[in-house]
C-alpha cells in the first residue's frame, strides 16, 4: 500500500494502530496456520514524495522504517499503543519526541545511537531536526513477548521494568547506547532480505531475537561500568567530532596524533574516551567500518577488487583481502562471486 503526502498530515495513522483498531486496511496479509493469529503477519509500503517507509506487524512485533531526503524538516502525531515498549534506533540525522501543549521534549536521540523506550503518553508529536536528511526504525515489542526474554541479572533492566509495570515513561539507559555495527547489520538484514510468506514471518522472529541476545549481553557489560556516564557532554561531542573526522578520512588516513589534535584533546584521552562512548578502540572501530562498507561495495558489479581496496585506504588490494579474510573468514573476490555479504 501506498500512503501519498504523509509528511504534511497532521496525525500518522500507522499499521500497528490499524491492526489493533481491527479496521481494514488494503495491506498483504499472510497467515500460516488459519487457527493460529500469531503465526501471521501484516507489512505496508510507505511511499511519499520526499521519502519512503515500511511497516510489518505481527502479534507480538511491530516495526517502522522511514527514511527521509536531504533538508526536509518533518513532524508528525502519533497515536502509541500501550501493551509495547519501544526500541528506537537513530541511523541518520536526529529526531526528537514531544509531548502536551506546551510541547515538552520527551527524548531526543541522534545518528548512530538507540535506546529502550516505554511511554506514558497516548499521544506524541514526532519531529525530525537534521538538515543532512533523516533515517529511523522503530521497534515495538508487546511486554508479555518482551518479558520473557528478560535477563534477570540486569539492574538497569529490573528498574526499567519497574517503571512500565507502574505505566510510567522510562528509559532504559539515560545515556543512549551506541548503535554499533553489529546491529547496523541486524537491521540491515532485517530490512533488505528479500522473503515472503512463512519465511519472512520467522525471519524477522529471528532477527529480533539476535539482537536482544546481543543487547542484553551488550547490556551486562554496561551495567559493570556506567564509564561512559563519567564523560561530560563537551567530551562526548569531541568523541563524535573524531568519529566524523576519522571516516571522512577514510581513504587518505589519519594518525591518533593528528586526530587528537583536531577536536582539541591528546592521545591518551582520545583513546580511553573514544572507547568509553564506542566500545571499541578508535581503529578497532574504524575497522569495522572499513569491513561494512566492504560488504556494501562488493555487491557494485562494476568495482574491482582494487577498486574496494583503494576507496577504503588500503595501498595494496592484498593488505584489503588478508584484512577481509581475517575479518570474515573468506576472501573478498569469494564474497563477490557469491553475490551476497557474510551472514546473508
Amino acid at each position: 500500500m501506498t500512503d501519498k503526502g504523509i509528511l504534511s498530515s497532521e496525525v500518522f495513522k500507522s499499521l500497528i494502530e490499524e491492526e489493533l483498531q481491527n479496521q481494514p486496511v488494503n495491506r498483504e496479509i499472510v497467515a500460516f496456520d488459519a487457527h493460529a493469529h500469531k503465526n501471521s503477519f501484516s507489512e505496508k509500503i510507505l511511499d511519499f514524495s520526499l521519502g519512503a517507509g515500511y511497516e510489518y506487524f505481527s502479534e507480538d512485533i511491530y516495526f517502522r522504517h522511514v527514511k527521509l531526503e536531504k533538508g526536509v524538516p518533518s513532524s508528525v502525531t502519533i497515536n502509541l499503543p500501550m501493551d509495547y515498549i519501544q526500541v528506537i534506533f537513530c541511523l541518520m540525522g536526529g529526531f526528537c519526541y514531544r509531548c502536551g501543549e506546551v510541547e515538552k521534549t520527551a527524548l531526543d536521540i541522534r545518528e548512530g545511537l538507540y535506546n529502550v523506550i516505554h511511554f506514558a503518553q497516548k499521544e506524541l508529536s514526532v519531529q525530525s531536526f537534521s538538515a543532512e536528511g533523516f533515517e529511523g526504525l522503530v521497534l515495538y515489542l508487546k511486554k508479555g513477548y518482551l518479558e520473557t526474554f528478560q535477563p534477570f541479572d540486569s539492574p538497569l533492566w529490573t528498574l526499567f521494568l519497574e517503571s512500565v509495570h507502574k505505566n510510567e515513561s522510562a528509559v532504559l539507559s539515560n545515556k543512549h547506547l551506541h548503535l554499533d555495527n553489529k546491529i547496523k547489520f541486524l537491521l540491515r538484514q532485517l530490512l533488505e532480505e528479500k522473503l515472503s510468506g512463512s519465511l519472512k514471518f520467522f525471519f524477522v522472529e529471528a532477527k529480533v531475537r539476535e539482537f536482544l541476545i546481543y543487547h542484553w549481553n551488550q547490556l551486562a557489560h554496561h551495567d559493570q561500568g556506567h564509564s561512559h556516564d563519567t564523560l561530560d557532554s563537551d567530551q562526548v561531542e569531541k568523541m563524535e567530532a573524531a568519529k566524523e573526522i576519522l571516516l571522512n578520512s577514510l581513504k587518505d588516513g589519519i594518525t591518533l596524533k593528528e586526530l587528537s589534535h583536531q577536536v582539541g584533546t591528546n592521545e591518551y584521552h582520545l583513546k580511553r574516551n573514544f572507547k568509553l562512548v564506542y566500545g571499541r578502540t578508535v581503529f578497532g572501530f574504524l575497522l569495522d567500518y572499513k569491513m561494512e562498507m566492504a560488504n556494501y561495495l562488493l555487491q557494485d558489479p562494476t568495482l574491482k577488487i582494487s577498486d574496494i581496496a583503494d576507496k577504503l585506504g588500503y595501498n595494496h588490494a592484498t593488505h584489503f583481502s588478508a584484512a577481509y579474510k581475517k575479518h570474515f573468514g573468506l576472501l573478498p573476490k569469494e564474497a563477490k562471486a557469491g553475490g551476497k555479504s557474510p551472514g546473508h
